[in-house]
């Protein structure tokens, strides 16, 4: 779910100048299946992370409710890639891309208001800005490149469960803003 070389890129600093990544954390593209095994394991991480902080602090239930949803499915995810790093023999390399997903992730969280309406809409905001930018990231930069088939396997399971995360959250930021008008 939190830059994936800007999947989850602070959706909350379009508000003020963000500063430049440090050069370390300048993301490139993942060459090999253990760099893009890395990676999705840190996607899952930093969804959770970002859900679990989006949980502690909205104050709408129905965005508490899309928050569990988000966490249970980067859980999941963990999961799953677990017994796929067993089962395919892989092993997670973390490099310069993890490192900026991080990186803008803690950024972005720590750029949100306190709680109440704005925290629930900014974090929506960058939930679905999250999404879809990690969408984009494992469909065009991190399949194409999968050599092991049970890993663009699991690549396209995260694909489909982020769709249909990123849906409803279309649908709950229509439905806020329906609220509010």
């Amino acid at each position: 779910m939190v830059a994936l070389a800007g999947v989850l890129a602070s959706p909350m600093a379009a508000a003020g100048s963000a500063p430049a990544l440090p050069a370390a954390a300048v993301p490139r593209e993942p060459a090999t299946d253990a760099e893009i095994f890395g990676l999705l394991t840190t996607i899952h991480a930093v969804l959770l992370e970002t859900a679990q902080t989006g949980r502690r602090s909205t104050t709408d239930r129905r965005v508490q409710a899309l928050a569990d949803t988000v966490a249970g499915h980067a859980r999941a995810g963990q999961r799953r890639a677990a017994a796929l790093g067993r089962r395919a023999g892989l092993r997670a390399i973390h490099g310069d891309a993890d490192a900026g997903l991080r990186f803008e992730a803690r950024r972005g969280l720590a750029g949100l208001p306190g709680r109440g309406r704005e925290f629930d809409r900014a974090w929506l905001d960058g939930q679905i800005e999250a999404l879809m930018l990690a969408i984009g990231r494992l469909n065009n930069e991190m399949r194409p490149h999968a050599h092991v088939e049970a890993l663009r396997d699991e690549l396209t399971a995260v694909v489909e469960q982020a769709a249909g995360d990123l849906e409803q959250a279309q649908a709950l930021r229509a439905a806020l803003a329906e609220r509010t008008s």
